[in-house]
């Protein structure tokens, strides 16, 4: 009843300030931020985007993401030459037009980060990289992070990070929650989640590029979670398997 009493609270806000001033949705958070101050994220319902990196996707198969099939059909689907079947697939694959920016901007504060460990999309060679450096870089041909559904993303997952991360530093009174998984399960973890990768594959990517914040959001509120202006909530369900 308190959560009902707290979200009509919120929306009668939000009404008011759209009427009185005229609301930026891209800074919303921070436009209801003496309403929201105190409360923690578990008491806000936040608008969010399913399968946020589709926007992007290339006409490439990653070359590990198809379960229901054994690895040398993924693998062979990878190095399908371009034309006419991935690109059907990437128009049924995609499930947002808008650009990572665009959809913070109009106000998504979560975003399901979807990534997999595969060879780059423009890359037909056999064998596996080296994939495993401190910044799983991929000049040499060897695996990356891609965004994924079905098909990799045009570029790194890191390239998006580092947009939602510019965006944030431009935006410093909102918090984003980003769901990092490859197909938003709950009890998948290591290779069950990743396929193809190592324990030193994960910790690369874990240590490396992303900052994993519990931020306590059962016990603080929302003034004392942010440091900064602006803080970011990264929940990956296998990040503690991630690093074994």
């Amino acid at each position: 009843m308190l959560r009902v009493k707290l979200l009509l609270v919120l929306v009668l806000t939000s009404l008011v300030l759209v009427m009185v001033r005229g609301f930026d949705v891209s800074s919303w958070m921070g436009g209801l931020w003496p309403v929201i101050s105190n409360l923690t994220l578990l008491d806000l319902s936040v608008v969010g985007t399913h399968d946020s990196l589709t926007y992007d996707l290339s006409d490439r198969f990653a070359d590990n993401d198809l379960p229901q099939f054994p690895p040398w059909l993924a693998a062979l689907l990878h190095n399908l030459p371009e034309g006419e079947v991935g690109e059907f697939v990437r128009r049924q694959a995609v499930t947002q037009n808008a650009t990572l920016t665009e959809q913070l901007d109009g106000g998504a504060r979560f975003i399901d980060f979807r990534i997999t460990f595969s060879r780059p999309p423009s890359d037909d060679a056999e064998g596996r990289g080296s994939g495993s450096g401190s910044d799983n870089t991929n000049d040499d041909g060897s695996y990356n992070w891609y965004g994924v559904h079905t098909l990799e993303t045009r570029q790194p997952a890191l390239t998006y990070l580092a947009e939602l991360k510019e965006w944030l530093v431009s935006h410093p009174t909102e918090l984003v929650v980003v769901w990092l998984s490859r197909h938003s399960s709950t009890c998948a973890t290591g290779t069950d989640q990743f396929p193809g990768t190592t324990p030193a594959d994960r910790q690369a990517c874990w240590l490396t590029h992303v900052f994993v914040s519990s931020c306590f959001v059962r016990l603080w509120s929302l003034g004392t979670n942010c440091w900064a202006g602006a803080c970011i909530v990264l929940r990956c369900c296998c990040c503690r398997a991630a690093l074994r």
